[in-house]
């Protein structure tokens, strides 16, 4: 199966390349499924062989292999990872746009792969036509199929009214009608949204049949957004986009310390520790990608086992997904093994093992430590803001 999905690069483009190959080696390994096919990395295989072929000594590739992707997911990789890499034209990019929203990704996924806002997003999508902007079906963040529009409820016959003082009473019959409020679009719906419907702010009665003074009972509060891991719930799981980043950043991705089964199937690192394992317990090394838990002392104890390893120089380099909590200790003694951080515009949202998404109150940064501070630059610019040390 052909993944090569994306336009081939120019003959200048594979030239600096096969170049960059013949003097060092291919730093980025290429990407593979179960079966051997080739997911990302197409140039860097050919100008290989060709090497090879001409007599000169290199290194074979290395292999990050995808296991259980589905062909869209496959397919949506590749963009992904050249979208990331790759000095696109305007029509290159627009072109991706339009191919991974067939392939039913959402604007909001599209834009973070790309590296591009929502808005451009939607105009390109415009432009293509009606059948892109507004699909019948989209994939969520769970890989689920959902309508990518939310059905609208009938308004209620008759219109209810409900007038509420400044107690809290409210008198059926008066003032102002009880109106359903759609709150959000498609990409909403990846997060299993629902319609809410107010008066005044407050929860509609069935006010006909009320008497003349009913107490409002206000309604469930709506969930609080998710603090990152602070709550003591420490299956909280990062989304791919970031993780894809890192994986280019670093070449690959060795061990998670802090993981799951379910989490690896995203992260894909070739080992990982669960809380059962735990983490602190063993020796780290190769390419750590780590988002710690949070519950307790947790959260200082990975940072203390993540600068020991820097330190130690028993592993080759970390990226690390945290609380930009500048003010803890934990925090502080991590920028000091960081060759570069990306404070992130904003709060990510992680994902449960349910499928359920939450948002952070607090923003988050990622802590670069390794020898390659300008390729993470160039990885995480699309995310947020870069800081370097200055000496």
């Amino acid at each position: 199966m052909n993944y090569q999905v994306c336009d081939p690069l120019t003959p200048e483009e594979y030239a600096a390349l096969k170049a960059s190959i013949a003097a060092t080696g291919a730093e980025v390994p290429i990407v593979v499924d179960e079966n051997g096919d080739i997911i990302d990395g197409h140039h860097r295989m050919r100008a290989y062989y060709e090497l090879k072929s001409e007599g000169v000594e290199v290194e074979p590739p290395a292999k990050d292999i995808r296991r259980g992707l589905s062909e869209t997911e496959k397919r949506n990789l590749a963009r992904t990872l050249n979208a990331v890499r790759r000095q696109m034209t305007k029509e290159q990019r627009d072109r991706l746009i339009v191919a991974m929203r067939q392939d039913k990704m959402s604007q909001r996924q599209i834009a973070a792969a790309v590296g591009v806002t929502q808005p451009t997003v939607s105009n390109v999508l415009n432009n293509a036509g009606d059948k892109y902007l507004s699909p019948a079906t989209i994939t969520g963040a769970d890989g689920k199929q959902y309508p990518a529009t939310k059905p609208r409820r009938p308004q209620p016959a008759p219109v209810r009214y409900a007038d509420v003082d400044d107690d809290g009473w409210g008198d059926p019959g008066l003032g102002v009608p009880v109106v359903e409020v759609d709150q959000g679009d498609e990409d909403e719906q990846e997060d299993a949204g629902a319609f809410a419907t107010y008066a005044c702010g407050l929860p509609a009665l069935d006010l006909p049949h009320a008497p003349a003074s009913t107490r409002f009972v206000p309604a469930e509060p709506a969930a609080k957004p998710h603090v990152a891991h602070n709550s003591g719930n420490n299956e909280w799981y990062t989304p791919a986009e970031y993780i894809e980043a890192a994986r280019v950043v670093m070449g690959g991705i060795t061990l998670d310390p802090a993981s799951s089964e379910l989490a690896n199937t995203v992260v894909k690192a070739i080992a990982y520790y669960t809380a059962a394992d735990n983490g602190l317990d063993h020796k780290w090394w190769g390419n750590v990608w780590l988002n710690p838990p949070y519950a307790g002392d947790l959260v200082g104890k990975f940072a203390d086992k993540l600068i020991y390893s820097v330190e130690g120089r028993h592993i080759d380099q970390a990226i690390v997904l945290v609380n930009n909590a500048t003010e803890t200790v934990w925090f502080q003694t991590l920028m000091g093994v960081a060759d570069a951080v990306c404070f992130l515009r904003s709060r990510i949202s992680y994902w449960s093992p349910e499928g359920v998404k939450r948002q952070p109150l607090q923003g988050q940064a990622v802590i670069y430590a390794g020898p390659h501070p300008d390729r993470f630059a160039g990885e995480f610019d699309a995310f947020g803001y870069i800081l370097k040390p200055w000496s």
